[in-house]
């Protein structure tokens, strides 16, 4: 029980971590199905810790309350810490110097518009693809 409540525990805060990255892996149109499976997991194996714990008799409370503690402390977490804002704060000052470089190439005209559909549009270098 300890095992897949660690495991619950981890798939659902690594969720979280790296959405943006599975997202573009798998395409938003698949990443609610992986969402919804790890929370039905994540739920499933709370369910299930809360039965074992109630069966528990009083000498054995703590080995039957871990599980339980541990999948509560990881909703707690989900629930309180932005993980989205602190990945993108940390992808936007890990590619800054790449950002700052591209945006002097715009404005010294090294790099114009060339989106055939949008005349605002800049398609950026294969090198720079990682970029927004």
């Amino acid at each position: 029980m300890l095992i897949a409540a660690i495991i619950a525990s981890y798939s659902l805060i690594a969720l979280q971590i790296w959405y943006y990255d599975i997202v573009h892996i798998i395409t938003p149109f698949l990443m609610p199905i992986l969402s919804g499976m790890v929370w039905i997991f994540f739920l499933c194996t709370s369910a299930w810790t809360i039965l074992r714990w109630r069966r528990y008799k009083s000498g054995k409370l703590f080995p039957s309350i871990l599980p339980f503690a541990m999948q509560l402390v990881s909703f707690i977490i989900v629930l309180a810490v932005p993980f989205s804002t602190i990945m993108l704060d940390l992808d936007f000052r890990h590619h800054l110097d790449e950002r700052e470089f591209l945006v002097q190439e715009v404005l010294s005209g090294k790099l114009t518009p060339n989106v055939s559909h949008n005349q605002s549009l800049i398609s950026l270098p294969p090198e720079y693809q990682h970029l927004s």
